[in-house]
């Protein structure tokens, strides 16, 4: 006891009221020490106030890190320029007001608002560097080392060069509620709403400064094309660096997007205390919310329905959402206003020492939120080699020019096996939906101690489940039900790895979908639902 009491009173000495005040930033609690700089350029407020039959709580924090993927100078192996480390910075600030209000002494009101903001930025750890005086390389359109990708192989090469998915992802979450209790003979009745706003208003960096991928093909002798070769590669992804020769890549220009959605909801409960014996909770809530979209409709969702002019009119394009130019005239998704959330409960007292407990409720949870699609839906205009070995460019010749934001030609930008496009749910604005129910029983033994036994359940549906299904899979079901291939069979397997125009292609009866399929696509490639994409996966 007496040890505990002097490490108290230690705690208040302005010695450990110091390392509070400057290492932990607390305020601290001796008035003569002062508080952080930091702290003291917030300015001094009191987070309670009470007057009468009213009460006032305000709360402020910040949140502020810093990180580095760079270890020593560049961090991966290469020099600082070039590495891949990125420099990550993290602001997020918070703030909640509370307000109480006594209007008579059995009804009290609540008012609460409350603001969060977050700030994530990714920026290259080597910082800003011009790609045309170090680099002679044309075509950028920001002042960042281009991302570089493929040079690794079992042969050597070298890692990643250059820092991807570069930008700034914000989140601004203003809110507020109000709820009235009211204390009416047994009843003790609550009312109630909320209105929340989301907004992720981001810049995307990536690939402005712009994304290069070599690959073995352009180094590789030109008889091994279509051929099965038992696994093996002929080429040299590095080979193809050092001559110059691009196999793929994206260009675009800084873009912003923005993200918003907003909910609202009201509420109705009452506990009723039917007698001493049994009280009664029931409650009625209702929400509705939209799920996130573009403020302009600058984000192109995939459609499984619409024909794709660029791939010979087969179904699955890029769309627009609303009226913009290239827009369907639609919205991606539907709204859900069917969320009505029933909860109801029970206190049974079955003896001096025994209750019976049970409840059963809905609850929905939120609609998705941006999930970083704002740093992955900015401008992009892929390029790839049009034939086997052929160079996409040459480095000497720089960046084919860069496609404007929003492209309302998205659909000749983004297209090809290498493209997973975004796609957004038909059903994105329906929230997720859990429903609860649990009974119990309580019993006091002795004094202290208390025994219960209960069940509880839940089951829930709806969750968001971002890349759980990829809509253009190429099942074992579907290769054999639609085009007769056994994955069991070697000489199945040898054909869905030949290219298009393939000899082995040609004698199975296999054909390009539409006319400008690359001819360097396998035969599998080509009997996707959707062969003009690579893997499809719903965002939300």
């Amino acid at each position: 006891r007496d040890n505990a009491i002097r490490l108290i009173e230690y705690l208040t000495t302005p010695e450990a009221q110091a390392y509070f005040a400057n290492v932990a930033y607390e305020y601290p609690v001796n008035a003569a020490v002062p508080p952080n700089p930091i702290l003291a350029s917030w300015g001094s407020f009191k987070l309670d106030r009470s007057s009468g039959q009213s009460s006032l709580s305000l709360y402020y924090g910040i949140n502020a890190g810093d990180a580095s993927q760079s270890i020593g100078d560049g961090g991966d192996g290469s020099a600082r320029a070039a590495t891949g480390g990125k420099d990550i910075d993290t602001r997020a600030h918070t703030f909640l007001m509370n307000y109480e209000r006594a209007l008579s002494s059995t009804r009290t009101l609540h008012v609460g608002f409350g603001y969060q903001r977050l700030r994530w930025e990714q920026a290259p750890a080597n910082g800003t560097f011009d790609p045309l005086e170090h680099l002679g390389l044309t075509g950028s359109n920001l002042s960042y080392f281009p991302f570089i990708s493929g040079l690794d192989s079992t042969m050597g090469g070298s890692k990643d060069l250059g820092a991807d998915r570069t930008g700034v992802s914000k989140m601004e979450k203003p809110g507020g509620d109000a709820s009235m209790t009211w204390v009416h003979g047994r009843h003790i009745l609550k009312f109630g709403g909320e209105l929340r706003f989301e907004k992720y208003p981001s810049v995307t960096e990536y690939p402005a400064s712009g994304s290069l991928h070599f690959s073995a093909e352009q180094t590789t002798l030109p008889y091994t094309y279509g051929e099965y070769l038992q696994g093996g590669t002929v080429g040299f992804p590095y080979g193809s660096f050092l001559l110059g020769y691009v196999d793929s890549g994206d260009i675009g220009v800084v873009s912003e997007p923005r993200l918003e959605k907003h909910s609202w909801a009201f509420f109705a409960q009452d506990s009723w205390k039917i007698n001493r014996k049994l009280t009664l909770e029931f409650g009625l809530r209702y929400d509705r919310q939209t799920y996130p979209g573009e403020t302009d409709g600058r984000i192109a969702s995939f459609s499984a329905t619409a024909l794709n002019p660029y791939a010979g009119n087969l179904p699955g394009a890029m769309v627009y959402e609303g009226s913009v130019e290239g827009g369907c005239n639609c919205d991606f998704a539907e709204v859900y206003s069917g969320a009505l959330a029933p909860r109801m409960g029970l206190a049974l007292q079955l003896g001096q020492k025994m209750v019976l407990r049970a409840g059963l409720g809905v609850v929905y949870g939120q609609t998705a939120t941006d999930n970083g699609a704002t740093l992955s839906s900015g401008s992009t205009n892929p390029f790839f080699g049009t034939a086997y070995g052929n160079a996409a460019f040459r480095l000497k010749d720089g960046f084919p020019a860069a496609a404007a934001w929003p492209d309302p030609d998205i659909n000749q930008a983004v297209i090809g096996s290498g493209v997973s496009p975004l796609a957004i749910h038909p059903e994105a604005g329906h929230p997720p939906k859990q429903v609860q129910w649990s009974l119990g029983l309580q019993r006091e033994l002795m004094g202290n101690l208390l025994v219960e036994i209960a069940y509880v359940g839940n089951r829930g549906s709806r969750w968001e489940s971002s890349g759980l299904a990829n809509l253009n899979v190429l099942t074992a079901a579907r290769l054999e039900d639609e085009f007769d291939l056994d994955l069991d069979e070697e000489e199945d397997r040898r054909l869905l790895l030949s290219t298009i125009n393939s000899s082995l292609a040609s004698q199975r009866g296999f054909q390009a979908p539409y006319a400008a399929f690359p001819t360097t696509e396998p035969v599998a490639q080509s009997l996707r639902t959707y062969p003009q994409y690579g893997d499809i996966f719903y965002r939300w």
